[in-house]
This record gives C-alpha cells, sequence and structure tokens, in this order.
C-alpha cells in the first residue's frame, strides 16, 4: 500500500528526551502534528476497503503471526462475534485517555518506509548554516508514531503543573502512522 502524508507549518527541533516523569516540552507541537496526520489517516481508514470492512475475533491483532497459525480456524466465528478491526486495534493500544490505532505494527511484523521530502523557504545552501535537521526530523517521527507513555501527552502549564492533553471529540480514535 503506497500513500502520501502531507504536513505544512513550524517543525521545531527535539534538543532531548525528557527525564522519566517529566513532561516532553515540544509534547504539545508533537501533538499538533500528529492531529494533521490523524486526519489524512483517518481518510485512508475510511476508503481503503480492507482497513475499512475487515472484522476480526475480538483481540486477536494482538497475537503474533506464529501463534495465529496455530490456531485452527482463528479468523473463523459468526459475523455476532466480529468486530471492526479499527476497533480492536484501538482497545489495544490506549494511553491517557486516548484509544490509538496505529497502522504499521510490531505485533503483525507489518514494516513501512518512509520518503520525506523537507521544503523549507530559504536561500539556496542555508540548509547546511540552520543547522538542527536531524532533529526536527526527529519531530516529526516521533508525531507520525504513537506516543510511548502519559509524558508524551502532557503540558507544562504557566503555573509550572502539568496537564494532559485530551483528545478531540473526532480523535476517538485517533489514527497513527506506527
Amino acid at each position: 500500500m503506497q500513500f502520501v502524508l502531507t504536513y505544512a507549518g513550524p517543525l521545531k527541533a527535539t534538543q532531548q528526551d525528557p527525564t522519566p516523569g517529566q513532561p516532553n516540552r515540544l509534547a504539545e507541537h508533537k501533538h499538533e502534528i500528529r492531529r494533521e496526520f490523524h486526519k489524512q489517516l483517518k481518510l485512508l481508514w475510511s476508503t481503503n476497503k480492507f482497513l475499512r470492512d475487515h472484522k476480526v475475533n475480538p483481540n486477536s491483532v494482538s497475537l503474533p503471526p506464529a501463534e495465529q497459525a496455530r490456531q485452527p480456524g482463528f479468523w473463523g466465528g459468526g459475523p455476532d462475534t466480529r468486530i471492526p478491526m479499527v476497533e480492536d486495534i484501538a482497545s489495544q493500544y490506549q494511553e491517557s485517555g486516548f484509544r490509538l490505532v496505529p497502522l504499521v505494527r510490531e505485533s503483525l511484523s507489518l514494516l513501512c518506509s518512509l520518503d520525506v521530502l523537507f521544503l523549507r523557504r530559504d536561500f539556496p545552501g542555508s540548509v547546511i548554516s540552520a543547522g538542527d535537521i536531524d532533529n526536527r526530523i526527529k519531530t516529526l517521527i516521533d508525531a507520525l508514531r504513537r506516543p510511548r507513555s502519559g509524558n508524551e501527552l502532557q503540558i507544562k502549564q504557566p503555573s509550572g503543573n502539568n496537564a494532559k492533553i485530551l483528545p478531540l471529540a473526532e480523535e476517538k480514535p485517533i489514527f497513527l502512522l506506527a
């Protein structure tokens, strides 16, 4: 399957990963980018026949392929026992109130490749002196993948307290690349 995701907007550099328990200082920025990709991936899931219509037995996607192969008739069962694949995936990947639907999952040995076209409004050759492109790409990759912990969905308030990023109504579930 081939598809194109686009993002046009600011892309801040990730300086360093936060220490455990600390909010990620770019969590809000990464989630804004994640929301842009979510809209596009949601459209992919709604227009691709397999992604849209495939139904599975609950929690079947979480089993490794070798285990699935050992269970005869695993994908069988009556239509009343199967649920949409998207719902099964969302029930397995939850973090800080978000139900996450990654398209590429290690549990199914799914892989992907990325071709990143990074365009900047700048003079030719200035990319050498502008620096920090690798950390900007890291921010982009972090926005494509699912948050690994709750601190990736926390922001530091001006008061010094931490606040959770909450899912919007259209982010239930939220679609991600990986």
